[in-house]
């Protein structure tokens, strides 16, 4: 994401982890904005996406990423999602 937007170059993902509502804050957080999901994923991802506070997002998921244990990992992501207003 850092390098796409340093070159001006778009970035997307696609898949499963893109139609995983219970990913899309994080993803948001690192700076995800084009997402190509699953029909049936849409409404549950357009949803959590609308309930989110990018800004508060963007200051806390890049601390996933000093996540070594995948334990710890799962628990950041539950209370990222937990700490969103539409939780």
């Amino acid at each position: 994401l850092d390098a796409g937007r340093r070159r001006n170059v778009p970035v997307a993902m696609c898949g499963e982890m893109a139609g995983n509502a219970r990913l899309t804050r994080l993803l948001l957080g690192l700076g995800l904005t084009r997402f190509s999901l699953p029909p049936p994923a849409v409404l549950e991802v357009k949803g959590v996406i609308a309930g989110s506070d990018l800004k508060e997002l963007g200051s806390r998921a890049e601390k996933v990423l000093e996540c070594d244990d995948p334990a710890a990992t799962a628990d950041f992501v539950e209370r990222l999602n937990k700490s969103s207003p539409s939780a």
